[in-house]
């Protein structure tokens, strides 16, 4: 997840940007880059405090790019935000390789 959030961010603000994304992360909100995707509700936070309404258009990106990450077609719903995709690809992604592991197993 960390890896598709530094992606997105430095694939549309650029790398600077992300580094001082980052650098503000950790001074104001005490998180570093490692502990982002288990802090998701505080990067989401974060973003909106910094970018307004235009957040929207970053967690999306970071959505669609870890589900293109992990195999998983990527769906808009309405009112999601980060860390709602991130909920709906773990559920996606382990049901998935449950039935591959179901199916190698010739259950």
């Amino acid at each position: 997840m960390g890896e598709s959030i530094n992606q997105t961010i430095a694939a549309i603000l650029g790398e600077s940007v992300l580094g001082a994304l980052y650098a503000h992360l950790q001074k104001f909100h005490d998180i570093t880059p490692a502990e982002i995707p288990y802090r998701l509700d505080t990067l989401s936070s974060a973003l909106e405090k910094t970018f307004g309404t235009s957040f929207n258009t970053i967690e999306k990106a970071a959505a669609k790019r870890l589900y293109s990450n992990l195999g998983l077609e990527f769906e808009e719903r309405p009112g999601h935000r980060l860390i709602d995709y991130v909920e709906s690809a773990k559920v996606t992604y382990a049901r998935l390789h449950e039935s591959r592991t179901l199916e190698s197993l010739g259950r």
